[in-house]
């Protein structure tokens, strides 16, 4: 009796713990009556599926007097209730936040006893998903009004204070211009909104946070932590800023240089509004990098260096985040095609201070001073990569070709400082053809130049001037200011007899010597050499080659080696003067200066 009191005062709690005891003193033979007021307590308190089983036993008790009470309307109530919040429980998980709460508020409507504590959370959460911090705080205070010590809501209020707290001040600190601080106000209020969003909570909420937190990323230029926050924003369903965020994901794709993956973000963006006028412009800027990129590696293809160069360059000004890795490697790659030394060692050592963990910047880096002729810091930055990755292809290949180099031209110079000139020639051979002359290594580079300068001065010496002509030609071709190969140049030269171009030579060597810091030895040595060159042009004025050795002017490669053998035979057969053998000598080599 007292219960059905309770129950007209809607103080059911107390009701429903007078039912419990009064089934428990009956429970040998229950009143239907009693257990129909015990459905109804559970009822009103928001406990569906208890009322839908006190309720059952209340028909099972007495299925005639139950069409008296109300077990038959508090069953189908209970039903409808578990069905209301299970709606509302699958619209959470899907983030269709008014549908969670149009169930959870048809929920409430069957509780006469209001929202219980656990359903003020659920309230709670859902309007700090959709961001209506007001209603939030109101239904959290609700909840510790009906249960004080309800340690959930207690928590809850907590969390949004400090998500509102945390929010307002990175507004704050983001209109004031401190893009790293606001970040970090963004991401306390994040780290407060908990990681179960991923799940469906926080919704909108999370959107919004998260497309705060990447604003003040791509003020500061960090694009790829702005990139994430996008990604996991649109990746959160059923949000009213699906058009916003694939926009700002499409920049920041074209900021850091991938326009591949810019354009199906924009796609979609377009299907959304297919006349924005944004939207339209950032498809222009992907369609125009990924132009500039083909055309860049097209023009690689076909080793037209400047146009690649070129292209590239287009591509980066659309570019106004931090530059792909791939495109610093391209662009050392081209530098290096073009023989541009000086610009190929400065990217390639800022592309191993950018990536300091990479064993590919390392070993392109090693490539570059390899090819520079700098084998100390070629191997030294072949061993770093080595450390990061002890199978990458690029640093186990150059280290194993610039030992081999080394050792080649080192085995040549001692040939050659014994004398032995044919055997050095043979060894700067090999090494050439380890440093080979692929267009894409700008020809072998500085070392195949020395190598070239080595290998013509050993041919000199073996008086196989035509072909040591050709390899110091090539030598200047690969390194024009090079003195010593300047030098070489003009021995040859003298020794074929030209001994004006000689002069000249030498004089263009004196001038870069002296350009540099050189060794003074090194000067000494071109100028006796220019001395040497210029007595030997005073000489050969003095004198007429063709009538030494008695030929018409004129005459022809075959007449001229008859009348050097012949004049050699006369000589002779009067004693061997060993002078005119020297002058015949000379005026052969002389006139023989152009044959091969």
């Amino acid at each position: 009796n007292r219960a059905a009191a309770l129950m007209t005062l809607k103080r059911f709690k107390s009701a429903l713990n007078d039912c419990q005891v009064t089934a428990l003193l009956t429970r040998h033979t229950p009143s239907y009556k009693t257990l129909a007021r015990l459905a109804k307590c559970h009822l009103a308190l928001g406990d569906p599926e208890a009322a839908l089983e006190a309720a059952q036993a209340s028909i099972d008790c007495d299925p005639i007097g139950c069409i008296d009470n109300t077990s038959l309307a508090t069953k189908a109530a209970a039903e409808l209730m578990i069905q209301h919040l299970d709606q509302c429980q699958d619209a959470w998980v899907r983030g269709a936040w008014e549908e969670a709460k149009q169930s959870l508020s048809e929920a409430v409507t069957l509780c006469e006893g209001g929202r219980t504590p656990k359903w003020c959370v659920w309230e709670v959460e859902i309007a700090m998903a959709m961001c209506d911090w007001t209603e939030a705080t109101v239904v959290v205070k609700t909840a510790l009004q009906i249960q004080p010590w309800h340690e959930c809501a207690t928590q809850l209020l907590e969390r949004i204070e400090g998500i509102i707290g945390a929010q307002q001040a990175g507004d704050r600190l983001s209109g004031a211009g401190q893009a790293a601080e606001a970040s970090n106000e963004y991401t306390k209020a994040l780290d407060l909104l908990g990681s179960e969003a991923v799940e469906g909570r926080g919704g909108l909420l999370r959107v919004v946070l998260l497309g705060s937190r990447a604003a003040t990323y791509s003020e500061a230029g960090r694009f790829d932590l702005a990139l994430h926050d996008g990604e996991a924003a649109l990746s959160i369903p059923n949000h009213p800023w699906r058009l916003e965020f694939l926009e700002k994901l499409a920049k920041c794709y074209i900021a850091l240089g991938d326009p591949g993956a810019a354009l199906p973000h924009v796609q979609a963006a377009m299907e959304i509004a297919p006349l924005d006028k944004d939207i339209l412009v950032i498809d222009l800027a992907a369609k125009r990098m990924q132009a500039n990129l083909r055309q860049s590696r097209e023009s690689w293809a076909k080793k037209e260096w400047l146009g690649a160069k070129q292209a590239l360059t287009r591509a980066t000004v659309e570019c106004t985040g931090e530059r792909p890795m791939q495109w610093w490697i391209w662009e050392v790659e081209i530098e290096i095609a073009a023989k541009r030394w000086d610009n190929a060692i400065s990217i390639a050592e800022s592309v191993v201070q950018l990536y300091s963990t990479s064993a590919h910047a390392y070993a392109l880096l090693g490539l570059v001073m390899m090819l520079t002729n700098n084998f100390p810091s070629c191997l030294k930055s072949l061993q770093s990569a080595l450390l990061l990755d002890s199978k990458h292809p690029l640093a186990v290949t150059t280290l194993r070709r610039a030992q081999t180099i080394e050792i080649s031209k080192e085995e040549g110079d001692q040939a050659f400082r014994s004398e032995k000139y044919p055997e050095a020639a043979q060894k700067y051979s090999d090494a050439l053809e380890i440093i080979g002359a692929e267009d894409e290594e700008g020809c072998g580079g500085h070392p195949r130049a020395v190598l070239l300068c080595n290998r013509a001065t050993a041919l000199l010496k073996m008086e196989r001037h035509a072909r040591a002509l050709t390899d110091i030609l090539v030598s200047l071709e690969l390194q024009p200011r090079c003195f010593k190969a300047l030098r070489a140049h003009g021995r040859i030269r003298m020794a074929q007899g030209y001994y004006e171009d000689s002069i000249a030579i030498y004089i263009l060597a004196l001038q870069v010597w002296s350009s540099g810091e050189r060794r003074p030895a090194d000067g000494q040595a071109i100028v006796r050499d220019q001395e040497v060159a210029t007595a030997a042009l005073r000489t050969s004025q003095s004198k007429n080659y063709y009538e030494i050795l008695r030929v018409p002017c004129g005459a022809t490669e075959a007449e001229i080696k008859k009348a050097y053998r012949r004049s050699n035979v006369n000589v002779s057969e009067k004693g061997g003067n060993p002078e005119q053998f020297k002058l015949i000598s000379e005026a052969y080599t002389a006139l023989s200066a152009g044959w091969d």
